[in-house]
């Protein structure tokens, strides 16, 4: 069975992380699957994919480009067995090339929801909701909770511990207080974070990431007078993220809105103290007591989760969450639950 994964833009985001480990596990011996990634374009290099796997080097710009773009997608789906796209405008165009292949030839189509639906460009959710547009073999999966209604929800893996050291997690290294893991743009909240280290006169913060907010943040914490506590770090190889994350005293993830942040999940796995906001994505990892959480956009709260985080009773029961979670939603119980999906789709026994 051959199997297409597509994602919009090759990055060092979430979505291609859990991309590069779909795509490892479909492919195990003896699963029966050939699976391979591509993405439209290339937005940014990556430790897990090259550009070999992008359709075109840059977002495309002009008509010849986006028609190459196009034709080299439409070969590969018409040539695949499943056809698996992440993030909305991979689905909505997945769904449009669809109907220029005739309909013997069109492959099952799994969409990952990675966003709630509410939060996709307005022409994406119109798109999405022309039922009469959506593929006569379909299946929606969501990564997180109440993403989309009626969706098959996977959580995605937290991977596993000697997988992250391999890669570069527990490396001997400097050690770091408060981190950030995220883009640098509204929805990540990075305001609130800087505004609540203003109230953390003893702490310092690291922000890994780059976006088009970096300027902006920058400003925020010159105007707040923390500027000199907080390091922009910028976009680094994984390795370093990932040996940040497992010697940092806590990470913080103060995001307005998400789905299932695969950093997040990363921390889970090398044992980071978490404070996070109190959004829907982030419920599980709260009901699991696996992060302390605050109330979304309030920098006050935010910086009494952060001190709360470092007493020991707290800190015992967020080892004991993370323990929880690891287990629940290991590499092997996720990969067992996407191969009996991909086989149900292909017809695999």
């Amino acid at each position: 069975m051959k199997i297409l994964q597509i994602v919009t833009q090759l990055e060092r985001a979430g979505a291609q992380t859990f991309a590069a480990w779909l795509e490892k596990t479909l492919s195990e011996p003896g699963a029966g699957v050939s699976a391979q990634t591509r993405f439209f374009y290339l937005k940014q290099e990556s430790d897990l994919f090259s550009a070999v796997n992008c359709y075109v080097k840059g977002k495309p710009s002009k008509p010849g480009q986006l028609i190459e773009m196009l034709r080299l997608f439409r070969r590969d789906v018409s040539s695949c067995d499943i056809t698996i796209c992440h993030t909305h405008y991979s689905i909505a165009l997945t769904y449009l090339i669809l109907m220029t292949i005739p309909r013997k030839r069109r492959p099952s189509v799994i969409s990952v929801h990675h966003w709630p639906l509410d939060r996709y460009p307005n022409w994406v959710q119109a798109l999405l909701r022309f039922r009469w547009l959506r593929p006569r073999r379909v299946i929606e999966v969501s990564v997180a909770d109440d993403l989309v209604e009626g969706s098959t929800v996977i959580y995605n893996p937290v991977p596993r511990g000697e997988s992250l050291r391999d890669s570069g997690a527990g490396v001997l290294g400097p050690s770091f207080d408060l981190i950030a893991v995220a883009r640098h743009s509204h929805e990540k909240g990075l305001d609130t974070l800087i505004n609540a280290l203003g109230r953390l006169p003893d702490r310092h913060l690291t922000l890994f990431g780059s976006g088009a907010l970096t300027e902006d943040l920058v400003k925020l914490a010159q105007n707040t007078g923390v500027a000199s506590r907080v390091t922009f770090a910028g976009s680094r190889p994984r390795p370093d993220v990932l040996g940040a994350m497992s010697r940092c005293r806590t990470l913080v993830m103060p995001s307005r809105w998400e789905a299932m942040p695969m950093s997040l999940l990363e921390a889970v796995s090398v044992d980071s103290p978490i404070v996070l906001s109190d959004i829907a994505a982030h419920q599980r990892f709260i009901e699991f007591g696996a992060g302390v959480p605050f109330r979304v956009d309030d920098d006050v709260d935010l910086a009494n989760a952060i001190e709360a985080c470092g007493r020991a009773v707290v800190q015992a029961q967020l080892v004991n969450g993370r323990s929880r979670l690891r287990a629940e939603q290991s590499e092997s119980v996720i990969g067992r639950s996407w191969l009996s999906l991909v086989k149900s789709q292909g017809g695999v026994a």
